[in-house]
């Protein structure tokens, strides 16, 4: 499970959310490969060598997959980090019980994973994503 954050990039809050809804779910936690990544903004203070978003509408800005700021760690695209998080469980040396990826977010990560699920190079076998609640707007 992919887990994004919203506005507020408060993934430790998210993962203990993610992991309250895999337990209520009845699925063990300890066969649930969860990520929920922080996409840190300048003023989170990231550690030299992490990659953070300037903020800066649209260009700068994580929920529209823009890349790095090119004072971070590298310039990536925040949708290729996402790509890249999925590879990486994909990979059947690493994980070879794992039947699905689920792609998910809240508020702004809701949002983000809208936009994400249209544009990813990604092939659709075995993706799915959902939308949560105060997502604000949907793409048609």
């Amino acid at each position: 499970v992919l887990f994004l954050h919203g506005g507020r990039r408060n993934a430790r809050d998210y993962f203990c959310y993610l992991k309250h809804i895999v337990e209520a779910s009845r699925i063990s936690p300890n066969e649930t490969f969860m990520v929920v990544p922080k996409l840190e903004q300048e003023n989170d203070i990231p550690r030299p060598g992490e990659l953070w978003w300037n903020g800066s509408k649209p260009w700068g800005d994580w929920r529209s997959g823009a890349s790095s700021d090119n004072r971070s760690g590298g310039v990536v695209s925040s949708y290729s980090v996402f790509d890249e998080i999925l590879r990486f469980a994909s990979n059947r040396s690493r994980f070879p019980l794992l039947e699905k990826a689920v792609v998910l977010g809240h508020s702004a990560g809701g949002q983000t994973v809208h936009r994400y699920s249209l544009v990813s190079r990604l092939p659709p076998s075995g993706l799915s994503t959902t939308q949560e609640a105060e997502q604000g707007r949907s793409l048609f």
